[in-house]
């Protein structure tokens, strides 16, 4: 499941559980009436059952909602596809056929895209990083620039481009 999808199921029990803490307290001090009594008993068991899974989720590391992996990853997501696309930009040929970028502004490009270690998108990141490093020294001619612009990690967009 996407971490966001997480972090957003974890809130909405965490809301539900407040809301029906918040109800229970106030139906104990009589703010908060119910037709039937055994309602406010039911609650109030829910009330418990609600802190004995919580706590146990907690304990078990199942209960974690940080956002900020989330924040991140969105992020360094983002950075990666406007990198990819600066790069596919520069890649592109002028009227004259030429290229206008040079291998160490492509190279320094390639490295500032980060994906998570071991995965497909790491490989594909060090076999462009690899073809870059190989091309000659000064500015790309038009046939290695378009080498480049072929790989397959300049087709992904942000949403694959995410590091987990």
């Amino acid at each position: 499941m996407d971490d966001l999808m997480k972090l957003v199921i974890g809130w909405t029990f965490v809301g539900a559980f407040v809301f029906t803490v918040i109800t229970t307290c106030l139906s104990l001090v009589g703010w908060v009436k119910f037709a039937d009594r055994k309602q406010q008993q039911r609650l109030f068991q829910v009330v418990i059952i609600e802190l004995v899974v919580g706590a146990a989720a907690q304990v078990a590391g199942v209960a974690r909602f940080n956002p900020a992996p989330v924040k991140n990853d969105l992020r360094q997501a983002g950075a990666n596809e406007a990198t990819t696309e600066t790069l596919k930009e520069l890649l592109a040929p002028e009227a004259d056929g030429s290229s206008r970028i040079t291998k160490k502004q492509a190279a320094a490009l390639v490295d500032r895209i980060k994906p998570r270690l071991g995965t497909d998108l790491a490989a594909q990141k060090e076999a462009l990083r690899a073809k870059v490093t190989s091309m000659p020294e000064g500015t790309l001619s038009a046939r290695d620039a378009s080498e480049i612009r072929t790989h397959p990690l300049l087709k992904l967009k942000a949403a694959t481009l995410a590091p987990r």
